[in-house]
């Protein structure tokens, strides 16, 4: 059975002005934040929503200004991502969209990430190190390039919130430390997936690889990125 992306389109729109700027970054339009001088950057992989979405882009200035970060969110959908779609196609549905999103740019589809890290360490030789964060479709990616089959385009550390389309085979070849958080409610990654990874985490911390899960109660799939920040709760487990 095709899996239900239902709890993937759902958004609250964040208030605020994002202060960095977009520009072409390898070969992608990429959201920048923070200084040039930093002495870390922060790789942010986005949900279906991409860079168009006002709330990844604040949460990107969050981050640049709370660890004095470099932050690069790139466009990994060429500019089809589901708000710009929202924003410029009439009667537009969500639903049938992401379906055709997803086919059209597969989450696990690798090899679109390293490039970008390798361009970080060209552009920002300040960076002592490089961190990557996924929501929901980046999640997959972010662990990737904290795996060995990154090579030479490995960043320091991973992290991911409410991921999609991921297995916990997938961690078995992690070797940086990784942050993972996790849901109460979340059909993408259920209770039997989160134990399913669990026990790998378990295995990779065995091994020597800093693990750390952080769970949150009684928030949903998207919490991290389109959560209610009218919610006291919910905007602080953003």
């Amino acid at each position: 059975m095709a899996p239900s992306f239902d709890c993937c389109i759902k958004a609250n729109y964040h208030t605020g002005k994002p202060v960095g700027h977009e520009t072409k970054f390898a070969g992608l339009d990429t959201y920048i934040t923070g200084s040039e001088s930093a002495d870390k950057a922060i790789l942010i992989i986005p949900d279906v929503f991409g860079i168009t979405l006002v709330n990844t882009r604040l949460l990107a200035d969050k981050y640049a200004e709370s660890v004095g970060a470099r932050v690069y969110v790139p466009d990994f959908f060429d500019g089809q991502d589901l708000q710009k779609q929202s924003e410029t196609t009439p009667n537009f549905d969500r639903s049938k969209a992401v379906p055709e999103l997803i086919k059209n740019f597969p989450p696990r589809n690798y090899e679109r990430f390293p490039p970008v890290v390798d361009e970080i360490r060209k552009a920002q030789p300040s960076a002592k190190k490089i961190g990557s964060i996924g929501f929901c479709w980046g999640a997959g990616g972010s662990v990737k390039l904290g795996s060995k089959e990154a090579g030479s385009s490995q960043v320091d550390a991973v992290a991911f919130a409410h991921p999609s389309l991921i297995e916990s085979t997938d961690f078995q070849n992690l070797e940086k430390p990784g942050l993972f958080m996790c849901c109460q409610h979340d059909p993408m990654f259920p209770k039997d997936k989160q134990e399913a990874s669990k026990l790998e985490w378990e295995k990779l911390a065995e091994k020597g690889v800093f693990i750390r899960q952080s769970y949150y109660p009684f928030v949903s799939h998207g919490w991290a990125i389109k959560g209610d920040e009218t919610n006291p709760y919910s905007a602080k487990a953003m």
